[in-house]
């Protein structure tokens, strides 16, 4: 599973957040005045760019109280789309059964959004798709939550071409002052408060269910294009801590204070996550060590005044 950003650096695609204002104007929400209000305005917003999540729950909280309807998150979650996921929304809808689309959903979400991340379960008859992010304690997070249960089912319904039926939905949060017999009619089913837990529980066997547009040479086609996407986006994201990462080692030689748990400890993180955000970047600690002294004894060599 990979791991979501800081809040400083995650985001999200602004196609979701486009779809949620889409959901308000059909509700009648006074837009102009909004877009006044968050500093975004979705008609000058390409699809393919992205968004900082902060303002995404913030306007997804902020639409939920213009509107005064304390469940806007599932409206929201109704009006979206697979199309929504830019980088791998033809990857699902080729694939051959709904069980590789979540499989493939995991592995590329991260293109799509840094809201969350999710993971399939499955324990005989009952599947379970358990979502995971530090952003659901945020006071101003409740649509997000909200979101969850019903994106599913409307995009899940896309793919397979049939309606997904949910046993229960169980969530963290605690129940909301209002609302919360409006939600569970909405969703037809059984909500779980409390639950210390974020997950949508359905039957194992719509896993099993062949996706009409599946297309093996389409498929095998897209997630090489996706792959290397991925993989693009990992290298282009972590190059920059390369960088940081020689310029303190540089400023902590002089004193002995090199070593990777030291330099970690700077960065505020554990030596084994730095260690794996430089093989994002396709190096290691050592090997920007072995750089930063090859570079000194160049400038030392330089100097003319050295002897």
């Amino acid at each position: 599973m990979r791991q979501i950003p800081s809040l400083e650096h995650a985001r999200v695609a602004a196609s979701h957040t486009i779809a949620d204002i889409a959901a308000a104007a059909e509700c009648g929400v006074d837009l102009d005045a909004f877009r006044a209000e968050v500093g975004f305005d979705e008609r000058t917003a390409s699809r393919d760019s992205f968004v900082s999540v902060d303002l995404h729950i913030r306007i997804l909280d902020g639409l939920s109280r213009t509107l005064r309807d304390p469940i806007f998150g599932l409206r929201a979650g109704d009006r979206s789309r697979i199309s929504d996921h830019p980088g791998f929304a033809l990857l699902l809808m080729s694939c051959a059964n709904a069980r590789e689309a979540f499989e493939q959903y995991f592995r590329f979400e991260a293109l799509s959004h840094d809201l969350f991340r999710s993971e399939l379960l499955v324990d005989g008859a009952v599947a379970r798709m358990r979502f995971h992010s530090p952003w659901f304690v945020r006071p101003d997070a409740r649509q997000l939550v909200y979101a969850l249960p019903s994106g599913l089912r409307t995009q899940g319904g896309m793919v397979l071409g049939q309606k997904l039926w949910m046993n229960k939905f169980s969530t963290s949060l605690a129940p909301p002052a209002e609302g919360a017999a409006a939600l569970e009619e909405a969703l037809e089913t059984e909500i779980e408060w409390n639950a210390g837990v974020d997950e949508v529980v359905f039957p194992a066997s719509f896993l099993d269910l062949p996706i009409p547009t599946a297309d093996p040479a389409v498929f095998a086609m897209l997630q090489k294009v996706t792959v290397a996407r991925l993989d693009g986006r990992d290298q282009a994201e972590a190059a920059p801590i390369v960088r940081i990462v020689g310029e303190i080692i540089a400023e902590a030689i002089p004193s002995g204070q090199h070593r990777i748990e030291q330099i970690a400890a700077k960065l505020k993180q554990s030596p084994r996550t730095l260690q794996r955000k430089l093989a994002a970047a396709s190096t290691s600690f050592s090997d920007v060590l072995d750089e930063v002294r090859r570079e000194r004894a160049e400038t030392f060599l330089r100097d003319g005044k050295l002897s």
